[in-house]
């Protein structure tokens, strides 16, 4: 067989050939690629650029300079998102002239005008916002590219894109790299910041620019131009295959032993169904290409074993909402949910003709959780402030909506004050729409619902600590002639035993002085001691103790259950 020339032109010859057609059908795409990493890079060495230690006006120019990279960059990744996707609509109605003004709008509007619109968004809303928004726009994507290629090969062909678009950065990377390295160490070092802006270009570039230039030339090719090598159907088939039946294997074991035992499903479940249902998905669509009676059945049947799985999902869903209320994951856990028995029920329907609506779905499920009022952020924190609304309600300490905070140490009961206390912790106490009460920071908090934290976490749970944290304080050792320092840890305790250190194969126990310190607070508390503990241990030597963490858990009928451990670091000193 006669192999063809091989050289460095030649490879970035067909490397372009490829890209090329990409290029005049997605312009936009690669203008707005290069943009967001000259935006990153710039960001990134945005610290060489205002190197001014202890003047006030650089750093607030210099965090200033780093928003505005970086609302561009935002801007970039969602105009090549659009522009993709207006394209793929465009071309089905629209000529070529029209289609090239909406490229240019694209471009023109991502880099103008998004950075003043997202200015006025809060935190709490701004990445749901954009990634909601960026999600649905590669679910309409998928969906054009199903309708023009066809659904049998589109996601397929995806996945080999990403693969391809994914090897090809990396090498252009690693390459640029090594020759940017290569002139600034042997020929010319620039100045820090020119030195820092080129390395981050290096990295930006095919990250940025070239990997979704590539991957959308492959991806968007007429269906005559698409093939799959045997390597796709043996990572299909061979790998991730059996990974994801093996899954599903793990997660009916599960069902079963919860049927043998009359027990609900735990919360534990939801994320590995979630992964369970993208899988089916993900292979329905990506084996489409392939033959096979296995696969066949799987494809007709396979939602089948889904459901199920998904029942299982929404009872322990629903427990864990009645108990806690919604949380942003929870939110999002449910869109997920409404989808997965979407597709679910479009893969029956004519044969599977329909599946990729999926797509759609998938994209107004994302709009939904990002840009509506039933956002992921609104919805989990309405729920947890109408826990809190709840409590207080039920003890008539509500004020037109804000909750009373005189004698509320005394109505309130402990699991009442854990409640309200989670609720106030899963809060985005950046969302601008909540009730100011609802925003106080944890300086306020007792001034706001009239008990402390550290109430709240007391009742938690009758689990035992000591925290000695960290400290900085001067240790006098004058009295001594010898330090020796150590540290010690036991992990997986069972029981009350002894709480000791070992020393250079001399065990010293300190239950006697730490044990009595030991109260209901946790790791880290503000409330924490500082101070080096100093324990007499006989024969003229002495335990300083700077840092320690000891743990036991009790069960709420004060027996001793779980595993605990310890940790003490410090000086033996004779």
């Amino acid at each position: 067989m006669r192999m063809g020339r091989f050289s460095i032109p030649n490879v970035f010859s067909k490397l372009w050939q490829a890209v090329k057609p990409a290029v005049s059908r997605f312009p936009a795409l690669f203008v707005l690629g290069i943009a967001a990493a000259v935006a990153v890079a710039l960001d990134a060495s945005a610290y060489d650029l205002f190197r001014a230690v202890g003047e006030d006006t650089r750093i607030a120019e210099r965090a200033a300079f780093m928003l505005r990279a970086k609302q561009i960059a935002e801007g970039c990744a969602l105009g090549m998102l659009l522009a993709v996707a207006v394209q793929l609509l465009l071309e089905r109605r629209r000529g070529r002239r029209t289609q090239f003004v909406c490229q240019a709008v694209i471009a023109v509007l991502s880099l103008a005008a998004f950075p003043p619109l997202i200015a006025h968004i809060d935190e709490a809303h701004i990445y749901v916002l954009l990634g909601g928004m960026a999600l649905a726009l590669v679910a309409v994507i998928l969906f054009l590219l199903a309708c023009e290629q066809g659904t049998d090969i589109a996601a397929a062909n995806c996945v080999v894109s990403a693969v391809i678009a994914g090897i090809s950065s990396l090498c252009a990377f690693l390459g640029l790299l090594n020759v940017c390295l290569a002139f600034i160490k042997l020929v010319f070092t620039p100045p820090r910041a020119a030195e820092s802006i080129a390395q981050w270009l290096c990295v930006a570039i095919p990250f940025c620019a070239l990997s979704p230039g590539i991957f959308v030339a492959f991806a968007a090719r007429k269906r005559g131009e698409i093939s799959f090598s045997v390597a796709y159907r043996t990572v299909v088939l061979r790998i991730l295959f059996p990974l994801g039946i093996a899954l599903l294997f793990v997660l009916y074991v599960y069902l079963a032993k919860c049927l043998f035992t009359l027990t609900m499903p735990v919360g534990k479940i939801n994320p590995f169904v979630s992964i369970a249902t993208a899988f089916y998905l993900f292979f329905y669509f990506c084996s489409l290409p392939l033959e096979g009676r296995l696969l066949s059945l799987f494809r007709k049947y396979g939602a089948l074993l889904m459901l199920p799985l998904i029942a299982a999902q929404i009872a322990s869903f629903a427990i864990r909402v009645s108990a806690y209320g919604y949380t942003q994951a929870r939110v999002a856990s449910l869109l997920y949910i409404a989808f997965s028995l979407a597709a679910c029920a479009l893969t029956f329907v004519r044969s599977g003709a329909w599946a990729h609506l999926s797509f759609l779905v998938l994209a107004a499920a994302c709009l939904v959780g990002s840009v509506t009022p039933l956002n992921i952020v609104d919805v989990a924190d309405w729920s947890q402030v109408a826990r809190i609304v709840r409590v207080y309600r039920a003890h008539g300490l509500l004020s037109d909506g804000v909750p009373v905070a005189e004698g509320a140490k005394d109505a309130l009961s402990a699991e009442e004050m854990l409640s309200v206390y989670g609720s106030w912790l899963g809060l985005s106490r950046k969302n601008a729409r909540l009730p100011t009460w609802a925003r106080a920071d944890g300086t306020d908090f007792e001034k706001t619902f009239g008990f402390s934290r550290e109430m709240a976490r007391s009742g938690a749970s009758p689990d035992l600590w000591f925290d000695l944290g960290g400290t900085d304080a001067v240790i006098d050792v004058s009295a001594y002639s010898h330090l020796r320092h150590f540290t010690y840890t036991e992990h997986g305790i069972e029981g009350e035993v002894a709480i000791t250190v070992a020393i250079d194969g001399e065990t010293f126990d300190i239950s006697d002085t730490v044990r009595p310190l030991m109260s209901p607070r946790r790791n880290g508390d503000d409330s924490a001691s500082h101070e080096p503990l100093v324990i007499a241990v006989g024969g003229g030597r002495t335990l300083v103790l700077t840092s320690a963490h000891v743990h036991e858990p009790y069960s709420k009928s004060g027996e001793r259950q779980g595993k605990g451990f310890y940790s003490v670091e410090g000086y033996l000193c004779w």
